[in-house]
């Protein structure tokens, strides 16, 4: 399964886009989570996501691409 099609529990594909450049934000601008701007949804949600790309290795699939 490609990174993009890695299913989230209630996303949708239209906010993956958001989320990963919120994901981007905070790791070119090194911020905290709290303070992700919420152009890309809440920081709670972004952060959860990530973490689970993180422990299901999604994240680390789509940074070879």
């Amino acid at each position: 399964m490609r990174p993009d099609e890695v299913e989230d529990a209630g996303g949708h594909k239209a906010d993956r886009r958001l989320f990963v450049n919120g994901c981007l934000c905070i790791l070119r601008s090194g911020v905290h989570w709290t303070e992700v701007p919420e152009q890309y949804g809440k920081w709670e949600t972004v952060h959860r996501r990530f973490s689970r790309w993180c422990h299901d290795g999604a994240g680390a699939r789509f940074l070879r691409r």
